[in-house]
């Protein structure tokens, strides 16, 4: 907490719209009372608007915030976050699936998100079998800086036409600063051509970012998050039935695929 803490200091002092956490009276951020620990923020600036509610403008001036964050950030220490980790592997990935698959497989039928993940499952482990053989890092040719880590709506509060705040900086790591743009194309602007045009409109108004690079940090992306199980040995080992939801009928599609189709 204290290695965040010192990250977003330095982040207040390089420009970064953010809040830095209230120094008591010791000049501690931290404090440490009957053996839990409490950091105290000011209140953030702007307003959170829902996903499904941001305007093309909203988008866009989100683009342009990354792209300064990213900026203010690239000379910051590498010793004020953690190592950011990308390393996958296909044959492990594979193992995980068929034991996944073994464990679905013997519930009483009937399920209908069991049948969902099944499917996911299955067609997931036959596009890995033909295009997973790229073991190591796929962000191995990517530069390295420190990054928020989970830039998206719900961390963003707007105002006056801009990006205003940025909170929750938990996930802060040395990454790829494109380690950013994807996940905003997939989680917030969902591929949506329309909604990709505004927050690339908004990004390369401060930093370039060609075409070839965009593609092949999707590629990048997707062929890690093709690897990454975390959704079904949530529903299958830890027992969250909450998560069940997002187990959706169809087959598994790589995020390049969808790329390609905006």
């Amino acid at each position: 907490m204290r290695q965040n803490h010192r990250l977003i200091g330095e982040a207040v002092a390089r420009g970064v719209p953010t809040v830095a956490p209230v120094v008591v009276e010791d000049g501690n951020t931290v404090v440490v009372e009957s053996g839990r620990v409490y950091a105290l923020f000011p209140f953030a600036a702007g307003v959170q608007v829902d996903r499904d509610r941001l305007s093309n403008n909203d988008i866009q001036a989100m683009g342009r915030s990354l792209a300064d964050v990213l900026e203010a950030l690239r000379g910051c220490d590498r010793s004020l976050v953690k190592e950011g980790r990308y390393e996958v592997c296909v044959s492990e990935a594979i193992r995980e699936i068929d034991r996944l698959l073994s464990v679905i497989s013997e519930l009483p039928p009937g399920e209908p998100s069991d049948e969902n993940a099944l499917e996911r499952l299955t067609t997931r482990r036959a596009w890995l079998v033909e295009h997973g053989v790229e073991d190591g890092d796929p962000f191995a040719d990517f530069d390295r800086q420190p990054i928020h880590g989970e830039f998206q709506d719900r961390n963003l509060f707007l105002g006056d036409g801009k990006v205003s705040c940025i909170i929750d900086w938990d996930n802060a790591s040395w990454s790829p600063p494109e380690w950013e743009v994807a996940p905003f194309l997939d989680f917030v602007a969902a591929y949506d051509k329309v909604k990709v045009a505004a927050f690339l409109a908004g990004y390369r108004a401060r930093c370039k970012l060609p075409d070839e690079r965009l593609d092949a940090c999707v590629w990048a992306y997707g062929l890690y998050r093709a690897h990454d199980l975390w959704l079904f040995r949530e529903v299958y080992d830890r027992r969250n039935d909450k998560a069940r939801r997002f187990l959706t009928p169809g087959r598994f599609k790589p995020h390049f695929e969808r790329w390609l189709r905006r």
